[in-house]
């Protein structure tokens, strides 16, 4: 991500998503491909496919290591090496920063302003995840449910953060029960395609709307 020059980079995501498909949807790379290859696709629309290639039930994938009862991951897709192999844990990372969508704003370091940006992939209908940074816990927690989103986000003291919710109309989001217009500490930012975004303060926040199709 950042290689490819801002007028090809539609085309590189193309490419990509035509090599997977070759695959049948599979994984086809190590550990430092899995340091790119699922936050590229994330980052330009296609957090789907990153999940489909993750959680697929047959080899190679994470999902069919935890189906031969690993509980660590795996230096090879068929266990044949080391048991405890860390440099596979980027699969973590892109889960927090991706599903539970809680990522640093590289304008504002040490989590300053945060940038919560949560995907609903696939079947998952939930989905929650913390992080303990060095100014306080940030959490981020959703589900699903008859078409309507929920989020629940915490956003430490003296922190901000921009919050991008898979909601097209913004009249139809409400925080804590009220209009997302009318809450303490809310405010409208713009809508990024089928998403709408906010800005808030540091507290508690409840967002709930239709999810975008």
């Amino acid at each position: 991500q950042g290689l490819a020059e801002p007028q090809n980079e539609s085309r590189v995501i193309e490419n990509l998503v035509a090599a997977i498909g070759k695959t049948d949807n599979h994984l086809d790379f190590g550990f430092l491909g899995s340091q790119y290859v699922p936050n590229a696709l994330a980052a330009h629309g296609r957090a789907d496919l990153a999940y489909t290639m993750i959680m697929q039930k047959t080899s190679p994938s994470y999902a069919w290591q935890v189906g031969q009862g690993a509980t660590t991951l795996w230096e090879t897709w068929n266990g044949g090496a080391s048991q405890n192999h860390t440099f596979f844990g980027d699969v973590n990372a892109w889960m927090m920063k991706t599903i539970a969508g809680i990522n640093h704003d590289p304008a504002a370091p040490g989590f300053k302003n945060i940038l919560i940006k949560p995907n609903v992939v696939g079947d998952l209908t939930s989905a929650k995840g913390a992080y303990d940074s060095i100014r306080g816990r940030i959490a981020s927690e959703w589900t699903l449910k008859d078409g309507e989103f929920r989020l629940n986000v915490t956003i430490p003291a003296n922190c901000t953060a921009t919050v991008s919710l898979p909601v097209s109309d913004p009249a139809q989001v409400r925080e804590s029960g009220k209009s997302a217009s009318e809450a303490i500490g809310v405010s409208h930012l713009h809508v990024d395609g089928k998403r709408t975004v906010y800005a808030v303060g540091p507290g508690e926040y409840h967002f709930t709307g239709p999810i975008a199709r």
